[in-house]
């Protein structure tokens, strides 16, 4: 006990109100070291999550109510650096007042950005104010000015006080022990200050609520006034859309209600323990319940926890995850393939596969003496299109890639408009003959050449692209295979079929038209083709497709084919009359 004494000497120390013992004390600060770390980490990982939105996906997070929860766990991340750096703080040093001041400065400022987005939605969303793009540029100062007036008065109180001498006792027990006894004023100051926004943030909340209730009550109005007028809707029908139009709104409702409510409810949580406290200690001056205490340390240190669930729970960051999500498991999941790297001697030359360092590669397909030789080679079974299986063979060096799987008919079409419009160019001077007469003789020199197209088969093909970081594309896939994530080939039985579609709406895809092929390609080859390319040709490769313009000649020749039609009929019945 004494040693605990020599070390917890300030709590044992009992002020006039507080009157704990020393376990008390030490749990009271312990509960602070531990959730103010929480609060930390969940504060950088939102404040990282907002910076990656903001470069990868700017449209996303280009939202008032984003910047301002980013802000406010800013304020959070600074509040619990401080809360922990203080608890091992010993003595009333300037760094001990100026953390108490910005302690209380981060607290009115969380609240008050919480409050400008229940401002915004009613300023927007109820008043419909026009020039919406300058209303935020109001905003943050606003705030700062609000903020600086919240923390005036303890910057007083710590400037016109002298040092005391508490050499010996934690910076934490001086601001959350005896500043509550002897310093009233601060205190009661910033509770003010933070309660005011509070109040703002209710009000908001509650009148953009009534806003969205007579806004359900005009449009179920106007459907009875619709259907009552129609004379081909029933009663049930009537009825049905009353039940269809209740259940749209009520969801829209909900959501709504959901977010009105949590905004002001963070920082009331927060604080309304520690003002309780306050009170009891100002009014009664008596000891306050251990549970009070520890009810405010407890919520008090846990606000960047609730604003990680504010942030979270927006809808933009519930899209964003779960598309995102669904990118990982389709890139490191469904599309991760081990592939034998090509070695440099013992490899052969007409080997199957070949290096990931190649920028962009198209192989023939394999003949049967060559499957059977890289058989013999590798000691793996191959079959026709498909992968080598995710295992690591003992006599193999193995790299992952992303094994992209696709269907050639789409390129086939362009590459059939591509070369008909090569055929139909024009080879003369157009200044020279007019159209009228290039057309025909145009017309006339590419008959033979459409006919000598070779026809466009539909073939699937395999492309390989290495990761940038294949062990941590390794790691990723043996995290979500762990979290019990399954691939859609080994659920789904078409997955096959369906993987172009999946392909073109997912992350990190590409269409048949970004892959370079040579000019003497055939597509009447099979299936087993193997293309490799590189993770940066692929993204270079991704631009849009180019608008097809109108060719005027190709009209010019139809008009003049049916015209030449024509009189060649006309010269027909006259040279051989009935």
């Amino acid at each position: 006990m004494v040693t605990s004494a020599q070390t917890w000497d300030e709590h044992a120390f009992e002020t006039s109100v507080f009157k704990y013992t020393i376990k008390e004390f030490v749990a009271l600060r312990q509960v602070t070291l531990a959730l103010s770390s929480l609060s930390l980490a969940l504060s950088t990982l939102i404040i990282a999550v907002y910076i990656y939105m903001l470069i990868y996906h700017r449209k996303q997070a280009n939202r008032v109510s984003l910047r301002c929860v980013f802000l406010c766990c800013v304020a959070d991340l600074l509040n619990a650096a401080l809360n922990i750096c203080i608890t091992s703080q010993r003595g009333d040093s300037q760094f001990c007042r100026a953390s108490g001041v910005i302690i209380e400065f981060a607290n009115i400022w969380s609240a008050t950005l919480l409050t400008l987005v229940g401002l915004n939605l009613v300023l927007i969303f109820v008043i419909n104010v026009k020039r919406r793009d300058l209303l935020e540029k109001f905003y943050y100062p606003c705030a700062v000015v609000y903020t600086f007036a919240g923390v005036a008065v303890p910057i007083h109180q710590q400037m016109g006080t002298n040092s005391r001498s508490f050499e010996h006792y934690s910076c934490w027990y001086l601001k959350y022990v005896e500043d509550r006894t002897n310093n009233v004023m601060p205190w009661m100051w910033c509770y003010g200050f933070i309660f005011f926004v509070n109040i703002i943030a209710v009000c908001c909340s509650v009148i953009a609520m009534t806003k969205l209730i007579l806004e359900q009550r005009v449009v179920e109005s106007r459907m009875h006034n619709i259907n009552a007028d129609s004379e081909f809707t029933s009663k049930q029908t009537d009825k049905q859309l009353d039940k269809t139009v209740k259940r749209r709104h009520n969801n829209v409702f909900s959501k709504v209600v959901l977010r009105c409510t949590i905004y002001p409810l963070v920082p009331f949580l927060v604080n309304i323990f520690g003002f309780i406290l306050q009170i009891l200690i100002t009014a009664t001056q008596k000891t306050p319940s251990y549970t009070l205490a520890m009810l405010d340390i407890v919520f008090s240190c846990l606000e960047g926890v609730f604003v990680a669930g504010v942030f979270f729970t927006d809808p933009a960051i519930t899209l964003f995850m779960s598309s995102t999500y669904a990118g990982w498991c389709e890139k490191y999941v469904e599309q991760y393939t081990l592939v034998p790297k090509e070695g440099k001697k013992s490899t052969p030359a007409n080997s199957l596969f070949s290096s990931p360092s190649d920028s962009s590669r198209t192989m023939k397909p394999p003949t049967t003496t060559t499957i059977i030789d890289n058989q013999k080679f590798f000691g793996v079974p191959y079959s026709n299109t498909q992968s080598l299986k995710e295992e690591q063979c003992s006599n193999i060096k193995t790299v992952a890639m992303r094994r992209l799987h696709f269907d050639t008919a789409h390129h086939n079409k362009v590459r059939q408009h591509q070369r008909v419009r090569q055929l139909s160019a024009i080879s003369f001077d157009i200044a020279i003959l007019p159209p009228i007469a290039a057309v025909p003789r145009r017309h006339h020199d590419q008959q033979p050449q459409l006919a000598a197209m070779p026809p466009f088969a539909s073939t699937g093909r395999d492309v390989y692209v290495p990761y940038r970081c294949p062990f941590f594309a390794t790691c990723f896939h043996c995290i979500l295979t762990c979290f019990g994530y399954k691939s859609n080939s080994d659920t789904v039985t078409d997955h096959k079929t369906n993987a172009t579609t999946t392909t073109a709406n997912k992350q990190d895809t590409f269409n048949s038209n970004d892959i370079p092929f040579p000019a003497n390609f055939s597509s009447t080859s099979r299936s087993s083709t193997v293309i490799m390319m590189t993770e940066d040709r692929l993204k270079q490769d991704e631009q849009p497709e180019e608008t097809e313009e109108i060719d005027f000649y190709s009209m010019l020749s139809q008009e003049d084919d049916q015209s030449s039609s024509t009189a060649s009929h006309e010269s027909t019945v006259n040279t051989h009359p009935i």
